[in-house]
């Protein structure tokens, strides 16, 4: 599962196909309960940003991965993006 940590109108102007978008804050709101025991990639705009979400929930149980250099690497990459929702 690929989580977009990034703010709502940075993922609806792209993100990656089947990502979802998050908050950290959801995470402890226990809302993405149902990824804790499944391998989890996280996304954001710096992925400093990114590991700091990962380091705090993967004491809760989750399986955290950082994309590392964040959406811009992605995007440098020329790999797909998707818009809206």
């Amino acid at each position: 599962m690929v989580i977009d940590l990034r703010d709502k109108e940075a993922f609806s102007k792209g993100h990656i196909i089947d990502s979802i978008h998050a908050k950290s804050e959801d995470f402890e709101q226990q809302k993405m309960e149902k990824y804790k025991n499944k391998p989890i990639i996280l996304i954001a705009s710096r992925a400093f940003d990114a590991q700091a979400v990962a380091n705090k929930i993967r004491a809760q149980g989750y399986q955290p991965h950082v994309l590392g250099g964040g959406i811009a690497a992605w995007q440098n990459a020329e790999l797909p993006l998707v818009k809206g929702k």
